[in-house]
């Protein structure tokens, strides 16, 4: 089963090699499916909300404690999906569980408060990369002005170990838990969706 790797723990070069390997198990399953006849036939493009029955990346509200079903949908006859990450964009999370079923098996349970405990120290750590002082003794090791410090940011985001695939056709539900009561959270899920060239459908 799929687990959950906390993004600031992939360097971008591992994220780089992970949507890669995405797109080439999306490329894979399409020949299998004889979907296409080729991989030039096949074109792979962005996952939105409309691909999987929403109007955007809104939760429900929800009680605390309370599971309840954000994603139920048919997946189009023509569309291929892969959903390999979960990016929470809600100032305050509530969401602390997400559920995920292909076909009538659930497929992955991810536990997303473990990452946003990160949240504060992450914040923390690009405060003190940022300090005049540090940034002079990370210089003086490096041996150059301009020590180089990659960007962190402040929301949650998680990569699941294995990817999604969900085939044309399939039923796809996605539920989630939230610790407290809330107003809706804003989780984005990251994916691609394939599909032969030239006939892209919302």
């Amino acid at each position: 089963m799929s687990i959950t790797i906390p993004a600031f723990e992939l360097s971008p070069e591992k994220k780089v090699t992970f949507r890669e390997r995405v797109q080439q198990a999306l490329v894979q399953r399409a020949m299998e499916k004889a979907l296409i006849p080729d991989r030039e036939s096949l074109t792979i493009r962005d996952l939105s909300p409309e691909n999987l029955g929403l109007t955007s990346w809104a939760t429900p509200a929800q009680a605390a404690d309370t599971t309840v079903e954000w994603i139920k949908c048919v997946i189009k006859p023509i569309h291929l999906i892969a959903i390999y990450k979960v990016l929470q964009l809600s100032a305050k999370p509530k969401v602390s569980t997400l559920t995920i079923y292909i076909g009538s098996s659930r497929v992955g349970r991810h536990e997303l408060e473990p990452c946003y405990a990160s949240l504060p120290i992450i914040e923390n750590l690009k405060k003190a990369l940022m300090d005049p002082t540090t940034r002079a003794v990370l210089n003086r090791m490096s041996g150059r002005e301009g020590f180089p410090i990659a960007p962190v940011g402040s929301h949650m985001e998680a990569y699941f170990s294995e990817p999604y695939i969900i085939d044309p056709d399939q039923f796809f539900i996605v539920e989630v838990k939230a610790r407290y009561r809330t107003s809706g959270d804003y989780l984005v899920l990251g994916g691609y969706v394939a599909e032969r060239r030239g006939e892209t459908i919302i």
